[in-house]
């Protein structure tokens, strides 16, 4: 059975029409599976899945399918840091040395640039001096989960000089990092004391009543791993369930169920249902800082952005602060770039055609 939540009804001709739209997707995309969700007026007024989630079962996917979110999963990083600055304010600092925190045996430095700091700030700001990712790919990666602790795992890699920057040290231009993501959630896991996982579900998820979203694929349950999406190839060949050992720059799972709940306190000014989980100036410094969220002005209105990609994933989601947004997540490979961009831009624009309608 088809999984579907309509939270408020609306004229039956503009949902058909959505739901035209997202079949025709769909089916000349050649995906296995995509999942739509799509706010108005701070509400999640539909959201429905299409196709199947797990194809030798014939699953079909729905509102509460979850899907791994790839870099989806980064603006929870920016959340979990700007929770904790909130909770600690002057004892976490965002522009000390990270070694404050890290304490590591061997002080951390860019191998390049020794006498330079590198603060949670340009962690956040993909201006560390970092390279993007270890050497891990699809056949190494972890499976289902890490099987190494995220201290460890980073600081094997990064005292390897070819996971630095030869030619930007810390403070300087820009360069897109998961490593980077994945150290600065490591320094929330340092200050806080408690394991980045735990510290998200205990001040983020729990709040926003987000119980189909977790990091590890092993907190959830039986019935729950029985709705996360299999992730297929452009011959819907399923790649097996993985991980990262830097998890936090892309293993995060969730629904647009729950997902939407998150990006309505982000367009709330960090509150969701009468529920604070973030001060308003709290939320204002989130949306200043790159890794947290992406920023663009269309037609005159700001639009704040993410997307994912990774083996058999693609995610993406949108919000204006006007209340209106959507998120859509799928489980099968878009290879060409050219493709990818095409498919992201028409669905953008359609996704917020049809939230303007609504």
């Amino acid at each position: 059975m088809i999984a579907v939540f309509f939270w408020i009804s609306y004229v039956s001709a503009e949902n058909k029409s959505l739901d035209q739209f997202l079949k025709r997707v769909i089916k000349e995309r050649k995906l296995s599976s995509i999942s739509v969700g799509i706010i108005k007026e701070r509400k999640l007024v539909f959201a429905k899945g299409y196709g199947f989630r797990d194809r030798s079962q014939r699953r079909r996917a729905g509102a509460d399918t979850i899907y791994l979110l790839a870099s989806c999963s980064k603006p929870v990083v920016g959340i979990a840091t700007a929770k904790l600055q909130e909770e600690l304010k002057s004892k976490f600092d965002l522009d000390k040395d990270v070694n404050v925190y890290l304490k590591w045996a061997k002080p951390l430095k860019h191998p390049y640039y020794p006498s330079k700091k590198i603060t949670m700030r340009h962690l956040l700001t993909h201006t560390g001096g970092i390279k993007s990712d270890s050497d891990e790919d699809y056949d190494s990666y972890p499976k289902p989960d890490p099987n190494k602790s995220l201290d460890q795992f980073m600081q094997s890699v990064l005292k390897n000089k070819s996971f630095w920057l030869k030619k930007r040290g810390p403070g300087d231009k820009k360069y897109y990092s998961n490593l980077g993501a994945a150290l600065a959630a490591l320094v929330v896991e340092k200050v806080a004391q408690q394991d980045f996982k735990n510290y998200c579900n205990e001040k983020i998820f729990a709040p926003l009543g987000m119980k189909d979203t977790r990091w590890f694929y092993n907190e959830f349950s039986r019935e729950q791993k029985k709705r996360i999406a299999k992730l297929y190839d452009e011959d819907f060949i399923a790649y097996d369930h993985y991980g990262f050992n830097d998890y936090p720059s892309g293993q995060l799972r969730s629904s647009v169920k729950d997902f939407s709940q998150l990006i309505i306190m982000m367009m709330s000014k960090g509150k969701y249902k009468g529920t604070t989980i973030l001060e308003h100036s709290s939320m204002l410094n989130f949306e200043q800082v790159p890794m947290f969220i992406g920023k663009d002005t269309d037609l005159g209105k700001t639009v704040y952005f993410y997307n994912g990609l990774e083996y058999g994933v693609l995610t993406s989601f949108a919000y204006r602060k006007d209340g209106t947004g959507y998120v859509y997540m799928m489980n099968t490979d878009i290879i060409e770039d050219e493709d990818l961009d095409e498919f992201q831009d028409e669905m953008e624009e359609e996704l917020f055609y049809y939230a303007d309608k609504l």
